[in-house]
Order: C-alpha cells, then sequence, then structure tokens
C-alpha cells in the first residue's frame, strides 16, 4: 500500500515511542462500575495478545465524553478514550475494538503482507482498499474489521455490527500466537490460542497483565527502534485519505 502525510508520520513515531505502559487514568467522575469493565476488557486483551504483548504494551485509557460515540482511539498520543456516561452494555467490546487499534498499529499487522491477504480474503474485502480507506463507510473500513475481529476473538462478541467469519477468528488466533497466517489446508478448524512459552515474568510486574522489563542483549533493537520502524513501514504502505485519522483519531463505534 502507498504513502501516507509526512507530519501524521512523525507524530505517531514521536507519540507510540514515549506512550507510557498503562491500563488506565481514572478520571473523578468515572463511575466504579465503568472502571472495572474497563480494567477487566483490558486484562482479557492483553492477557490474550501472546508474542503481540511487547509490542502492544505501551496504550493507556483514558475517560471523556465523546458526543456519541462510545470510543476512540488517539494516534497521536496512543490513546484509547471511551466515554463513561455511556451505556455499559457491550462497553468491554468497545474497549477490546479501541485497545486492539494500538496493536494493529504499533506491531505493524499491516506490514504483513500474507496476514493482509489472509485477512481481506477471509472478510471478503476488497484487495485493492488500503488499510484506512474510509471513503465507503465506517464498516467497510480494514483497519476496522482488524479491529472488530480482535474483538471478536478475545472478547467473544463485537459491538460495531460488522460481520466477522469464522476463518477471520482463526486467522487472527493464529497471528496472535505467531504461527503461520496462511492455513495448512483449504478447510481445517480454528486454531485455539494458546499463550507460547516463554521467559518468566519477574515478581512485581503491574496487576494490569503488563510484562516486566526484560533486559535484551545492546545488539537487539529496542522497543522504541521497532516502533517507529513500524510507523515508518505504515507511511510507506498505507495512503490515508480520512479526516478521522489526519486529526489523529480512529473512531469507534457511532
Amino acid at each position: 500500500m502507498r504513502s501516507w502525510m509526512t507530519l501524521l508520520v512523525l507524530g505517531m513515531i514521536s507519540s507510540l515511542v514515549v506512550a507510557p505502559a498503562a491500563a488506565s487514568a481514572d478520571s473523578p467522575a468515572v463511575p466504579t462500575e465503568v472502571t472495572s469493565i474497563v480494567a477487566t476488557a483490558y486484562d482479557e486483551w492483553f492477557d490474550s495478545l501472546g508474542v503481540r504483548q511487547t509490542c502492544s504494551s505501551s496504550v493507556t485509557i483514558t475517560y471523556e465524553q465523546l458526543d456519541g460515540r462510545r470510543g476512540e482511539y488517539r494516534t497521536e498520543t496512543g490513546q484509547v478514550v471511551i466515554d463513561p456516561t455511556d451505556t455499559t452494555s457491550g462497553m468491554a467490546a468497545i474497549v477490546v475494538h479501541e485497545l486492539s487499534h494500538h496493536t494493529f498499529l504499533a506491531c505493524g499487522a499491516f506490514a504483513d503482507g500474507d496476514f493482509t491477504t489472509a485477512f481481506y480474503a477471509a472478510q471478503d474485502l476488497p484487495d485493492d482498499r488500503d488499510w484506512f480507506d474510509y471513503a465507503t463507510g465506517w464498516s467497510a473500513t480494514p483497519a476496522e474489521h482488524f479491529a472488530e475481529a480482535m474483538a471478536v476473538t478475545i472478547h467473544g462478541a463485537g459491538e460495531g455490527g460488522i460481520p466477522v467469519t469464522e476463518e477471520t477468528t482463526a486467522l487472527v488466533s493464529r497471528w496472535l500466537a505467531g504461527a503461520p497466517t496462511t492455513p495448512p489446508a483449504v478447510a481445517h478448524d480454528p486454531v485455539p490460542y494458546a499463550s507460547p512459552a516463554g521467559p518468566e515474568v519477574a515478581s512485581g510486574a503491574a496487576e494490569t497483565g503488563g510484562p516486566a522489563p526484560v533486559a535484551t542483549e545492546p545488539t537487539q533493537p529496542t522497543q522504541e527502534t521497532k516502533l517507529a520502524a513500524s510507523v515508518v513501514e505504515l507511511a510507506a504502505r498505507t495512503s490515508l485519505s480520512v479526516l478521522s485519522l489526519t486529526r489523529g483519531r480512529i473512531q469507534g463505534p457511532m
């Protein structure tokens, strides 16, 4: 996919690199029921990320009235924003959906050609439509299909009304587990998500499920470098023609 606005790319690089890892930043007006739903949804999302945990960790959740929108992801700050005045029905699915926009960008799903091809086929999306092409509407945008597919795969249900096929949930499960994105046969059962073996989490890790820092060899690229590279790759592959993203926001279900 094609080019992106340089200014937005630079803004995304700085926000993704510096955004702290946290489950939520509460405001005094947020009901306890809402913070409980959001914290539980965050843990459900993070615990299901498999090999995508590290690249997804730099995200925050904040609360704000959104004029009828239920949630949104802000690329310039790496923040998910939830409207605490909205109904709590379906709120957990909204949280997972918006967090999944961060995973999509920070983990570079857009840069995986095999995954893109398989995902578009599974969701019956036109192969010439860019991930962030909102021209035909929110529910026809591939990036929104990805976030909704993550919600269905992780939470068991979405809230945006985008149909998600069993083939898609199987594909997303394989992607989270780090397995090949293409199925081993034309017909196969969905692959259940299984957390891959990895280093033990050190004591004192955040209660939200975030991983404790792990020392790396000096020659290993830093997380900041990987995130910056992902954003640059997105700029090279994705054209952006919608105002919601040029403002640095990906709007959630209305």
